[in-house]
């Protein structure tokens, strides 16, 4: 008979517990149980929130096609990214660099001719969305992952070849030489960012960064380089 009527209660007055001492202290238990694992979720989730800078720079060699990587010598990159946590070791990140490679005048050189060579330096500017994993956490030293996808400009600047000895070399009072790879069109196009590298945390929001990085630009004639980035990094 109670036991009905405590079911009638229910049904016609809708509470989120009965009222009744030892129901009162089952229904805290029963909320206790939801709410913590909810609230460990929010504190965890606002703590991962963390936005990070990193500030990076250093060498880049280039990875293709050929004539790029037989005339063109290694250069300097820099970096500026940002992410934001979304997880425990994850991240999104959004970065933009540069990277300018000098060409090579001393493979220019034909035999016979005297030249002097300016410009057609190699440049890429770059602008990547990419993905942040760390593999290790509560270490000094934390390995990782850093993919991406992402927008490439590629341009050749004009390179200028003077021959100093014209009569000698052309058989005429002056020549010109055209140098093909460095004609190629300006182009912008998609590209990847493969890369993986290790941090050493200084304390909890600061931390120092080595990168290496394999990136693949899909011009009309594939393109890549292989940036070494050095840097620095603060979460906020």
């Amino acid at each position: 008979m109670s036991g009905s009527l405590r079911e009638r209660a229910w049904g016609e007055s809708p509470r989120l517990c009965p009222l009744s001492a030892e129901s009162d202290i089952r229904c805290v238990r029963a909320w206790k149980s939801l709410l913590l694992p909810i609230l460990f979720i929010v504190a965890n989730s606002a703590s991962g929130q963390e936005t990070r800078v990193y500030l990076g720079s250093g060498p880049v060699f280039p990875a293709g096609p050929g004539d790029v990587v037989d005339f063109w010598n290694r250069g300097l990159t820099f970096d500026i990214s940002m992410g934001q946590r979304i997880a425990d070791r994850l991240e999104v990140t959004l970065g933009v660099g540069q990277a300018r490679l000098p060409i090579e005048p001393n493979k220019l050189l034909a035999s016979g001719a005297d030249l002097e060579t300016s410009g057609g330096d190699f440049s890429v500017l770059s602008a990547r969305l990419g993905i942040r994993l760390e593999f290790e956490r509560g270490t000094w030293f934390r390995p990782y992952l850093h993919l991406g996808v992402g927008g490439y400009r590629i341009a050749f600047e004009e390179l200028r070849i003077v021959v100093e000895n014209p009569e000698v070399f052309c058989g005429a009072a002056s020549c010109a030489l055209t140098f093909a790879p460095s004609e190629r069109p300006d182009e912008t196009v998609l590209g990847l960012q493969l890369g993986a590298g290790v941090a050493y945390y200084l304390n909890d929001c600061l931390w120092l960064y080595a990168e290496p990085s394999y990136h693949i630009m899909f011009a009309s004639e594939r393109t890549g380089m292989v940036p070494l980035r050095l840097g620095i990094a603060k979460a906020f």
